[in-house]
């Protein structure tokens, strides 16, 4: 009887081992089949567009050159006609610009007697493409012979492209309610750049100037990288003899201190 006894006692005990381990590989299993999904980049294409502006005479004196990111796929309809219409806005106000300046356009080509109309040109860099947030640099120049060696305007625009919102800076920090905090910072990693590289010939910039970058800094003057975020302000706003635009980029690892790494939003 108490042989009989064991032997059960023993199957139960490889019954419970067996169950078990059937339960730990049913989990793996499971844990295996469970999908991850990542949300596709949307599909970024160049849309060019060209407009000519003629004077009285039929003489065409100012054309407006823009190419611009156009977002054609991988994104709800709505979203893709808002990001694209925001970013169409620049040949719209070039456009309004040009039509605004024709007669002093025809005055100038005829005072310099030059047969080159006036010429305004946008391009645009994507810095950043994910299935959550894009990124663009976009540079605008003006020409007034033809060609331009005259440093670009720049402007940026970054998108939650799952909600369609743009963002500035302060949104991939934990200060959503203190933007003057994320401004103060970017203002001294700026600071600590500039020390040594806002001059081309490595002249020293001094305290006073570099006080003037707590007032330039502005939070939707960013742009998404790869490995980080870079910012920028205008070289007249730290000094008036500067002209085109300062800008410094920063890893994920130097901006721990205060932001956060777009893939854990």
């Amino acid at each position: 009887m108490k042989r009989a006894i064991s032997i059960a006692l023993i199957f139960a005990v490889l019954f419970s081992f067996a169950s078990c381990r059937n339960i730990d590989e049913l989990n793996k299993e499971t844990a295996t089949e469970i999908p991850t999904t990542t949300a596709a980049p949307p599909v970024v294409e160049e849309n060019r567009q060209t407009k000519e502006f003629k004077d009285e005479n039929g003489r065409t004196v100012y054309v407006v050159d823009v190419v611009l990111p156009e977002i054609s796929e991988n994104l709800e309809q709505s979203i893709i006609d808002y990001v694209n219409g925001v970013t169409d806005k620049f040949f719209e106000d070039a456009c309004v610009q040009a039509e605004k300046n024709i007669a002093s356009a025809a005055e100038f080509m005829d005072s310099n007697n030059s047969d080159k109309p006036w010429k305004k040109t946008v391009t645009f860099e994507t810095t950043y493409l994910s299935g959550y947030f894009v990124s663009f640099l976009i540079r605008e120049s003006m020409s007034y012979y033809g060609s331009s060696d005259n440093t670009p305007s720049v402007y940026t625009r970054c998108f939650n492209i799952r909600e369609g919102n743009p963002l500035s800076a302060v949104y991939f920090t934990d200060y959503s309610d203190s933007p003057e905090v994320v401004k103060g910072y970017i203002a001294d990693l700026l600071k600590s750049r500039a020390k040594t590289d806002f001059y081309e010939d490595g002249f020293e910039i001094n305290d006073l100037k570099l006080d003037a970058f707590n007032e330039a800094v502005d939070v939707e003057r960013f742009y998404l990288t790869d490995d980080g975020m870079a910012f920028y302000v205008s070289r007249m706003a730290i000094d008036p003899y500067e002209t085109g635009i300062y800008t410094a980029e920063f890893t994920w690892d130097e901006l721990a201190g205060l932001f956060n790494r777009p893939e854990l939003y």
